[in-house]
């Protein structure tokens, strides 16, 4: 559910992981309070709360994916219904929440560009939109920091590799880890692995070009 060219992500602190995640279940639990309210506009959704932390089901295998899939049938129905509640007949419009990356009680921004067909009903794209107006991450960009930080706990020593590297989420984790490398996809296999003039590095996920253990987190 609701969780192009670069934009730079303002005001975005740099903070350590532990901290992050301190200050998120502190204020994930604690009231909205009136100076954190962001006016909302027209389209806006009602309030959402953030119950409960982050629930994380590990699945290693086919078999287990398949037995968690069916035993959530019900959930996932019960999540488009409510998907489909906070979406909204505008071209654009907002839904209040609480960002995991700024920590602060925000309006989502969404729209229907890149909606698609379930079951006859037309669905927001929830994965790309969600779009935080303050450090510009959308609904996966976020997920993107949030498990690692969940999961992994990195530190500003961690030697990090990303799968992308001229992104907004990108930028963000850069600004948290130093030792990030990035990289984006090449069709020319000629510049795998080395730097354009934007200085982007060059990849393929099917043969990487790094030496061998030099990352700690991919």
């Amino acid at each position: 559910m609701p969780y192009g060219g670069i934009i730079n992500p303002v005001g975005l602190a740099e903070v350590r992981v532990k901290e992050l995640l301190q200050r998120f279940s502190k204020r994930a639990c604690s009231p909205l309070r009136d100076e954190e309210a962001v006016d909302g506009a027209a389209g806006s959704s009602g309030p959402v709360e953030i119950r409960e932390p982050l629930v994380i089901t590990r699945i290693q295998s086919q078999p287990e994916f398949q037995k968690h899939r069916a035993q959530i049938n019900a959930e996932l129905a019960a999540r488009q219904e409510a998907e489909r509640e906070l979406a909204q007949p505008f071209p654009s419009f907002t839904t209040s929440g609480f960002c995991f990356v700024c920590q602060k009680r925000t309006q989502f921004l969404s729209s229907w560009e890149l909606a698609f067909n379930v079951g006859g009903h037309l669905e927001i794209n929830w994965r790309e939109h969600v779009q935080c107006p303050r450090c510009r991450l959308n609904n996966r960009m976020r997920a993107s920091i949030h498990l690692p930080m969940k999961i992994i706990a990195p530190t500003r020593e961690s030697r990090i590799y990303a799968t992308e590297q001229s992104s907004p989420l990108y930028i963000y984790l850069h600004k948290c880890f130093p030792f990030l490398q990035g990289s984006e996809f090449a069709q020319d296999a000629a510049l795998m692995g080395e730097n354009n003039s934007k200085k982007l590095r060059h990849e393929d996920l099917t043969q990487l070009s790094f030496p061998t253990q030099v990352l700690t987190s991919f």
